[in-house]
Order: structure tokens, then C-alpha cells, then sequence
């Protein structure tokens, strides 16, 4: 927690010791904030699924039964007949959960753990492209997004999506000329992750190696 120290030398020639935070001062407020928001809207609503997430909810409870990927998911009265309609990424994230018997609590605190973790990649990113403050301002606007916040809340699927296209793209950023190979491979591999998540993760890796190549 301590501040990081070096040496500057001003104008007069005379070296001076210049503070700079910690990556834990910076990120320590917007990720607690981030999750403190989260957790008091959680108590007050109690949020519930609706919309996509009720399929999304379902599945979660049946892949962590053993029951698969179904149509079963849309409507009980449907056949157990498996289906690729949505995506099984979410559920299958949520079933891991499932199966410590958390149920949908296990969902949500899931789901905010995610939201939290784009604070993180959010200062990545920012520090990257517009140095230290830059980053502190993005890690704030990724705590306190009111979508973000709110889609933390739900069984939708983009907090997990935007989490790992972040992801991929912080990767990209950080990498130099000589490791860009190495890090194309490893953010396109985050990417199709997101793939079974929403599919438009495809149209995503084909922007990101196009404008790394591009760059380069």
C-alpha cells in the first residue's frame, strides 16, 4: 500500500523524490465502491429473471443437474431435446456455481464478481491509452456505469461478454511488435470464450485482428 518513489530531477539539476500510487491505492476505492453499489441494490430490489435470463436461469439449474442444454429451458412443457438456440456460455458459467447448492444467489454474487473485475481491465486500458489518469477515470466510469450495475444484477449474458472483450483488448494494447503474435493468439483464444457467450464475440476477434494488422 505504500507509494512508489523515483527520482525526477528539476530544473535546477537537483533530484527530488516524486510519489506515484500504488496499483492498490488506485483500484482498492473504485473496485470496493463498485461492489458496495452492487451488493445494496442486490438487498433492496431482490432481483429476479426475466426476460432472456429466465431461459438463462433454467438452463444454468438444469446443466448443473445433469440435465444438458434442452429446449426444456424455454418452457417446462418443452421435450428435454438438446438445442443451440442461445448461447450455453453463460449457463454453463452459472452451473459451475450451481452445484454448491447456491442457487441463485450463487448467480448474482457470480455476476457481481464480474462487474467488479471490469474495473481492473477498464485502468488497463485507460493507462495504456492515456496514461495514469486516464486509467483512474476509466476504472471509476467501469465502478459506477449504471448499465454496468444494473446488468450485474440480472441473468443477461453481458456482463461476462464485456468483461472478455475487454479483456482481449488490453491484451492487444499492452503487447509490443515483437509479442503481438503471441498476444493475438492468447486475446483471440479469450474471444472465442466470449463466442459462447453471445456470438457477435466472432465479429469482434475478426475487428481485432484486422485493426492489429492494420496497426502493425
Amino acid at each position: 500500500g505504500e507509494p512508489v518513489r523515483s527520482l525526477g530531477t528539476s530544473r535546477s539539476g537537483v533530484s527530488q523524490v516524486v510519489a506515484r500510487p500504488s496499483l492498490v491505492r488506485v483500484l482498492f476505492p473504485p473496485m470496493t465502491l463498485a461492489l458496495v453499489v452492487r451488493l445494496v441494490l442486490w438487498v433492496s430490489l431482490p432481483p429476479s429473471p426475466a426476460w432472456d435470463g429466465v431461459p438463462f436461469e433454467r438452463a444454468a439449474e438444469d446443466i448443473a443437474a445433469g440435465r444438458g442444454f434442452t429446449r426444456a429451458m424455454f418452457s417446462r412443457d418443452q421435450p428435454p431435446i438438446a438445442t443451440a438456440f442461445y448461447p450455453v456460455g453463460l449457463p454453463a458459467a452459472l452451473a459451475v456455481i450451481r452445484t454448491t447448492g447456491a442457487g441463485r444467489q450463487g448467480d448474482l454474487l457470480f455476476q457481481c464478481v464480474v462487474g467488479v473485475l471490469t474495473v481492473p481491465v477498464g485502468y488497463a486500458l485507460g493507462r495504456r491509452l492515456g496514461g495514469r489518469r486516464t486509467g483512474a477515470l476509466t476504472a471509476w466510469l467501469a465502478a459506477l456505469w449504471p448499465g454496468g450495475v444494473l446488468l450485474s444484477l440480472s441473468w443477461m449474458t453481458e456482463p461476462l461478454f464485456s468483461l472478455l472483450v475487454a479483456t482481449s483488448s488490453a491484451i492487444i494494447a499492452w503487447s509490443s511488435f515483437r509479442t503481438r503474435r503471441h498476444a493475438l493468439a492468447l486475446a483471440v483464444g479469450v474471444l472465442s470464450l466470449a463466442t459462447y457467450v453471445r456470438p457477435s464475440g466472432l465479429v469482434v476477434a475478426a475487428a481485432l485482428v484486422l485493426a492489429t494488422i492494420w496497426i502493425d
